[in-house]
């Protein structure tokens, strides 16, 4: 259905988040899997749910973008990637490493199940260790109405059976119109313009108002960590994310940070009596990585904190040329997950025993919302009022775009641009340069 749209009411949709629908809807919709792993001891175990209740999307894609050199941060990953077919509102559960399983790393199908798979989900049965991230979609025939993606991730280490998981990062969209029909203008874009729940880190003084000063900390994601000496072991899992996640070349750099006082410049950790110690030492990461936190202390320093840990931020920025040289890409954005582990069995806590041979905990590091992307004036409010412009799109079942739908000939005759302008400087968000360090 056409419509037309003046330049006050397209205005108005920019300005105030008021949607404009009417039109066919053509959508796709994106998985991200930030770190998965297997080996000898460990796997990973993926439920995908094809939340698809209109159309019926016969095929789902899935890319893997792969490491087996977990010893260096800054080994590029590698591809593979396969359909397999689906069906409306199907669940579909799998084992990455092939421990558990039937033949191809199929979980809970049962015998009267009409599901042929016609490649093994098990792709790393046979290529152990490996660390990855993943991704699945729906584009694979075209674009569909209301074909949306969900999945959880349940990592488990079997030899004394511990697990940890985490739910499925499923970006929002940016929608616009491309001949009288909806489409998605940022396909795999898991950067944190389109973050839902703070999902994405971002390197400090991104998105900030023109004259806005905001502490470099708000940026920051504070972290305890628990005394290493024990057997009480605290690593981070990181994977550097873009506008585009196609690729397994995108680098970040990973620090820790506290301001002092009562010193210039910044410190690592505070100890369990308030005391700031220096001995800060980054780590670049490429494609995905783990991190263990006593690696960002200097040898020095992990003396003095050892026996007590303490709390720390957690911070991320885009690599230089030193710290990652071509062909790497630079992003200053990463997801990043904390997990705390036992390195001894059986698990102790301060001395005492926990009831286990074997426990992890993870937790997904979270900030703020959208950090990167502008705040806008409030209208008529003081200038430091500001907020992030979000817009319900029904039609296209997307109820918190970071963009209008706007009309491309109607945006076009009324002088507004598509695709939309990111900040200050009307740089199409559609180009990569856009987002500065990503």
């Amino acid at each position: 259905m056409k419509f037309k749209v003046n330049k006050i009411a397209a205005a108005v949709a920019v300005g105030l988040g008021t949607s404009v629908v009417g039109m066919n809807v053509a959508q796709a919709d994106e998985l991200l899997f930030p770190n998965m792993v297997t080996s000898n001891s460990v796997t990973t175990i993926l439920s995908v749910i094809n939340n698809d209740d209109r159309v019926a999307v016969r095929t789902l894609h899935y890319r893997y973008y792969y490491k087996t050199d977990d010893v260096s941060k800054i080994s590029m990953c590698e591809e593979v990637n396969y359909n397999q077919p689906t069906s409306p509102n199907d669940i579909v559960t799998f084992d990455i490493g092939g421990v558990f399983g039937d033949s191809r790393g199929v979980l809970f199908e049962p015998a009267r199940t009409k599901a042929v798979y016609d490649k093994d989900f098990a792709v790393f049965r046979n290529l152990k260790p490996v660390r990855a991230f993943g991704m699945v979609d729906n584009t694979s025939q075209g674009f569909f109405p209301g074909a949306n993606i969900e999945g959880e991730a349940f990592i488990i280490e079997f030899a004394q059976g511990s697990v940890w998981g985490y739910e499925g990062y499923n970006s929002a969209d940016i929608l616009g119109s491309v001949g009288g029909a909806i489409v998605k203008a940022n396909p795999f874009d898991f950067s944190d313009r389109v973050e839902n729940n703070g999902e994405v880190m971002v390197e400090p003084g991104t998105g900030l108002p023109v004259g806005t000063a905001i502490p470099a900390d708000r940026y920051w994601v504070p972290m305890a960590v628990m005394p290493w000496a024990g057997n009480i072991q605290t690593a981070l899992f990181v994977t550097p994310v873009a506008t585009d996640q196609r690729a397994g070349t995108w680098s970040t750099n990973v620090q820790l940070a506290v301001i002092d006082p009562g010193n210039t410049g910044l410190d690592v950790m505070y100890d369990r009596d308030e005391n700031p110690y220096s001995g800060r030492r980054g780590a670049t990461v490429t494609c995905v990585a783990r991190i263990e936190v006593k690696d960002l202390i200097t040898a020095a320093t992990q003396q003095f904190l050892k026996d007590s840990g303490g709390w720390t931020h957690v911070i991320v920025s885009a690599p230089n040329a030193v710290q990652a040289p071509p062909p790497r890409l630079s992003t200053g954005q990463a997801v990043v997950m904390k997990l705390e582990y036992n390195d001894k069995a059986p698990a102790t806590i301060d001395g005492k025993p926990s009831g286990s041979e074997s426990w992890n905990n993870s937790i997904w590091l979270r900030r703020s919302y959208r950090e990167s992307v502008p705040r806008i004036p409030f209208p008529g409010a003081p200038a430091n009022v500001t907020y992030i412009p979000t817009f319900d799109v029904p039609s296209a079942d997307e109820l918190n775009s970071p963009y209008p739908l706007v009309y491309d000939a109607a945006a076009k005759s009324a002088g507004l641009p598509w695709p939309p302008l990111y900040g200050a400087d009307a740089t199409p968000y559609a180009t990569k340069a856009a987002c500065g360090k990503q």
